[in-house]
């Protein structure tokens, strides 16, 4: 798989952003979540500077509003998803093509909101940065970085409490689909039963990204995540909890890859490729020994203890050197996979499916 990716980084490795900076934490929603995707140039944007369309796909991007604070940006591609899938209704009538709009435009992104603040509060609450959240065709991504209470305790915090906030929503759909009186789980009626058809979606929604984010131990998702938090809360080093979230990761993405392609899904077969890619950084910073600078191990910089002897902290100071090559790797695989991500979104003429 990563000679896979070692041939794709070779061919389009010309592909950069300029970006050669070791990326910083992240949390990312897989459709959802969590420190997932690689910290674009200028993440920390100010709200009237979120509108940009250059570098990579990733930035292409506009400031919708601001919530506590927090720039919430949508990518430009998203618009563009929400009226194929509003296309996907015309089969049943227009009200088809407003069901599937109210369902996979601010139904389905307002979830996801509310996912990656329930992120971002949690963030704030163990005194971490919030730079911004952005909404994309895959789902969204909080850009968060440390600067306050570490250690995988405090990530675990974070990372659970976007998956969370799927419980209050799931009991309000609940709630409404029985006030509209929703006969039948099994079978919607949207001619009939419009409302509470839609309410019984929202419902299946919310156990849906749920599941897919906590329950699946696959890097950069939620449950990933939480995974190497357990295991570094159980002393294990973060070269072998890394390793373990790579040979964990690798196969859920090639079966996630497997599904899309199997039932001809374009946006979960790019979810799977946007999976694999962010596991191939991982490995890319693994080898060349800088793990403990990745955005899912790195911790807050403190000052210098006067206990340790100056020569003991410059030994266990990363080498610079292999910094620079782990950051250069990062960014050319940044770039590439933007850039194949673009080229996708342009040639899909299918309708996707919403995870």
């Amino acid at each position: 798989f990563f000679r896979t990716m070692e041939k794709f980084k070779s061919i389009y490795g010309n592909i950069t952003n300029g970006n050669k900076t070791p990326p910083s934490s992240t949390n990312g929603m897989g459709s959802n979540s969590s420190p997932a995707p690689t910290m674009p140039n200028n993440a920390n944007l100010e709200a009237n500077n979120c509108c940009r369309l250059e570098g990579s796909v990733m930035e292409w991007c506009f400031h919708l509003v601001t919530l506590k604070g927090i720039p919430i940006c949508v990518h430009f591609a998203l618009p563009l998803l929400w009226g194929m899938m509003m296309l996907q209704g015309i089969v049943f009538g227009w009200k088809g093509v407003v069901f599937y709009g109210i369902l996979y435009g601010p139904i389905l992104f307002g979830t996801v909101l509310i996912h990656e603040l329930g992120h971002s509060f949690a963030a704030r609450y163990v005194g971490h940065e919030v730079h911004r959240i952005l909404l994309w065709p895959l789902g969204g991504l909080a850009y968060i970085g440390h600067a306050g209470e570490g250690g995988p305790k405090a990530d675990l915090k974070v990372t659970i409490a976007g998956p969370l906030t799927h419980i209050p929503q799931f009991l309000l759909w609940l709630l409404l689909t029985v006030i509209f009186g929703q006969k039948s789980w099994s079978s919607i009626d949207i001619n009939e039963h419009f409302f509470s058809s839609v309410c019984t979606e929202a419902t299946f929604m919310q156990i849906t990204l749920f599941v897919f984010n906590l329950c699946i131990p696959c890097y950069p998702l939620d449950g990933g995540r939480a995974l190497v938090a357990l295991l570094l809360l159980k002393g294990v080093a973060v070269e072998m909890a890394a390793k373990i979230c790579i040979c964990t990761a690798v196969p859920i993405s090639c079966l996630i890859v497997a599904y899309g392609v199997y039932n001809i899904i374009p946006t979960v077969i790019l979810m799977g490729v946007w999976i694999g890619f962010q596991v191939f950084q991982m490995w890319t910073v693994l080898r060349a020994g800088a793990i403990a600078q990745h955005p899912m191990f790195q911790q807050p910089q403190g000052p210098p203890s006067a206990s340790i002897p100056q020569q003991a902290q410059q030994a266990a100071q990363v080498p610079q050197e292999a910094l620079a090559r782990a950051a250069s790797s990062v960014s050319t695989a940044q770039s590439a996979i933007g850039s194949r991500l673009g080229t996708l979104f342009a040639s899909k003429a299918s309708v996707p499916a919403a995870v």
